[in-house]
């Protein structure tokens, strides 16, 4: 699911959430494989579950609190910068066409057009 819903997160806050889930998959694989309270693979657990809570702690509290901003304007971001690009484009090919091209002045959306020949 977090696979899937990549495309709304953060880089950052994705690659925490993959890391906590990573390392809570193999704390959970230690503890089913120990064999003694004082084993080291019960101590290699609790590590990774430590591990997984920090990771949990810098998605959660310092992305959330730290830059709130950039996770509440995100989509607002790439809206921006994908405008920016198609206007880029489009700039590019008016700039370099050979043909006249106007807007029309009773259209209701900005649509260009090339004189008729």
């Amino acid at each position: 699911m977090l696979i899937l819903r990549r495309t709304f997160l953060d880089r950052d806050v994705w690659q925490y959430l993959i890391a906590a889930q990573v390392f809570l998959v193999a704390g959970e694989l230690a503890f089913t494989s120990y064999a003694s309270v004082y084993g080291s693979m019960n101590l290699l657990g609790h590590l990774f579950r430590v591990a997984s809570v920090y990771f949990f702690y810098r998605t959660i509290v310092v992305a959330g609190l730290t830059r709130p901003q950039d996770l509440l304007y995100r989509e607002l971001k790439q809206n921006e910068l994908s405008l920016r690009r198609r206007e880029e484009r489009y700039r590019g090919l008016v700039e370099m066409s050979p043909d006249a091209i106007f807007v029309h002045p009773h259209s209701s959306s900005s649509e260009l057009h090339l004189p008729i020949r």
